[in-house]
C-alpha cells in the first residue's frame, strides 16, 4: 500500500517531533532565564560581567564558531553523545554571551522583557506550526506539483499550436502569437 498518497501519513511522527522540540526549547529558555537571574543576583558575577563586557563578545564568537562547525560537519550531528555535548556548549556560550547584557538591566526590566519576548516567540512558533496545516495552501501545492493548477504554464504552453514557422511567417504578428498562446492557456 502506497502511504505517500495518504495526507495523514507521518503526521503522528511530526507531532511527536514537534512536541519534543518545543518542550526542549521551553526547558532551555526557562533555564537561560534562571541563569541570567542568578548572574544578576550574585554580586561577583554581576560585577565581573559589567567590568569585563568583552568576555560576552568572546563567548558569542565561540558560540558562532561552534554553530558553524555543527552545521557544516555533518558527522557531528549524528553521533549521539557528541551532538548533545555540542548543543549544550552552544547553548551555554550563547547564555554566557548575553549575560553581560542581562546584568546591566534592572531586575524587573529583565523579567518583563523576557516575558514579552517569550510570548512573541511562542506566538511565532504557534503560527509556524499551524501554517503548513492549512488545507488551501497544501491543496494548491499538490495541484502545482501534479501539473493541474491553472497557473502552471509550462504544461499548457507546450500544447499550443504556435510553431516556429508561424513566427517566421510574415502574416503572423506578435499579438496573434500571444493571443493564440493565451487562448490555449485559458482553454
Amino acid at each position: 500500500m502506497d502511504t505517500s498518497k495518504r495526507p495523514w501519513s507521518g503526521r503522528r511522527e511530526r507531532k511527536k517531533f514537534c512536541l519534543i522540540t518545543y518542550l526542549l526549547f521551553a526547558a532551555f529558555l526557562i533555564l537561560a532565564c534562571a541563569q541570567w537571574y542568578l548572574f544578576y543576583l550574585v554580586d561577583a558575577t554581576k560585577l565581573f560581567f559589567k567590568d569585563y563586557y568583552w568576555v560576552g563578545i568572546i563567548f558569542f564568537l565561540i558560540a558562532w564558531v561552534l554553530v558553524i562547525i555543527f552545521i557544516y560537519v555533518e558527522e557531528l550531528r549524528f553521533i549521539v553523545p557528541i551532538n548533545w555535548i555540542m548543543g549544550i556548549l552552544i547553548y551555554e556560550f550563547i547564555v554566557l554571551s548575553l549575560s553581560s547584557l542581562a546584568v546591566k538591566q534592572y531586575q524587573y526590566h529583565l523579567g518583563v522583557s523576557f516575558v514579552i519576548w517569550a510570548i512573541v516567540l511562542a506566538l511565532f512558533i504557534l503560527l509556524g506550526t499551524l501554517i503548513p496545516l492549512a488545507p488551501k495552501w497544501s491543496d494548491d501545492c499538490n495541484e502545482h506539483w501534479n501539473g493541474t493548477h491553472p497557473l502552471v504554464v509550462d504544461k499548457y504552453v507546450s500544447d499550443t499550436s504556435t510553431t516556429t514557422e508561424d513566427i517566421e511567417d510574415s502574416t503572423t504578428t506578435t499579438p496573434d502569437i500571444l493571443a493564440n498562446t493565451t487562448y490555449q492557456i485559458l482553454k
